[in-house]
Formats: C-alpha cells, sequence, structure tokens
C-alpha cells in the first residue's frame, strides 16, 4: 500500500512538472522516471508495464 500511494504521488508530481502521459513515447518516459523514484525511496516497481 506504501509503495501504491507514493507511486500516485510521483505520477502527480511528474504531470506538475510537464510530464504527460497521453502519447506512447511521452508515456513512456513518465513510465521510466516513476521507476526511478520508486527506486530512489526503496520501494518496489509496481509502474504499469506498457503493452507490446
Amino acid at each position: 500500500m506504501q509503495a501504491e500511494l507514493a507511486l500516485y504521488v510521483i505520477h502527480g508530481l511528474l504531470h506538475l512538472c510537464g510530464y504527460n502521459d497521453h502519447e506512447e513515447e511521452s508515456r513512456a518516459a513518465m513510465r521510466v522516471r516513476e521507476r526511478h523514484y520508486l527506486k530512489l525511496l526503496g520501494l518496489p516497481d509496481i509502474a504499469p508495464r506498457e503493452e507490446e
């Protein structure tokens, strides 16, 4: 639950920083940043995976 809450906060903060998840390329970049910050916080990677 802590990781999920952190992911929501990170996701929202990335939007405030100008990231968006409307297009595939920008969504992938946002997921990379989400994973980066989850790792920095010592939390598991629960960021959604992109469909192939």
